[in-house]
């Protein structure tokens, strides 16, 4: 009877463990497809504000926010006109002398510089936008961890709880029956 019970536990540990690993591996590959997708597309503002803003905070992940407007210079000064080269690089003048136009470029010249300057910011975007999917899939993957650790330390303590009170309640009734 004993040997019995024990088969019966083991098989449904066994297939619990099976349903959880085949979980984990799917779960593995929509985290994987998450964070390395080749896609464009910026993460939806839902998602940003539930699993990086509140999920990252609750499994101690904090990101540094991104700014939504980082096309300015990094020391505050603008070309206006868009038309004139501007040097950078002496912090003593001051801002209006800055945007002023230091020498008129060709229109030809202005196009390929354009040009590349819009495939540098392209790229800059789609790096933001791959990092921002990275840390994502992050936040779920340490949920998931999480998650997966508690289910399985809970396992272990039910499975070894009922091995426990069945040898005790199948021992107490050996004694209870006398034998013949």
């Amino acid at each position: 009877m004993y040997i019995f019970f024990l088969l019966h536990i083991t098989a449904v540990y066994i297939t619990l463990n099976m349903m959880q690993t085949m979980l984990a591996i799917f779960i593995t590959i929509m985290i994987l497809r998450a964070g390395h997708s080749s896609s464009s597309k910026p993460v939806p503002a839902w998602i940003r504000n539930l699993v990086l803003h509140r999920l990252a905070k609750v499994v101690c992940m904090h990101h540094a926010r991104v700014e939504p407007n980082r096309t300015t210079p990094t020391d505050g000064r603008h070309n206006e006109g868009g038309s004139a080269l501007i040097l950078e690089g002496d912090d003593t003048q001051d801002s209006t002398a800055a945007s002023t136009p230091v020498c008129k470029l060709p229109p030809d010249v202005m196009e390929i510089l354009s040009r590349a300057h819009g495939s540098a910011m392209s790229r800059e975007q789609e790096a933001e936008i791959e990092g921002d999917w990275m840390k994502v899939a992050m936040v779920l993957d340490r949920i998931c961890f999480i998650l997966f650790l508690v289910i399985i330390i809970a396992e272990i303590v039910v499975f070894t709880l009922v091995m426990l009170f069945s040898e005790t309640s199948i021992s107490s009734q050996q004694i209870e029956t006398p034998h013949a």
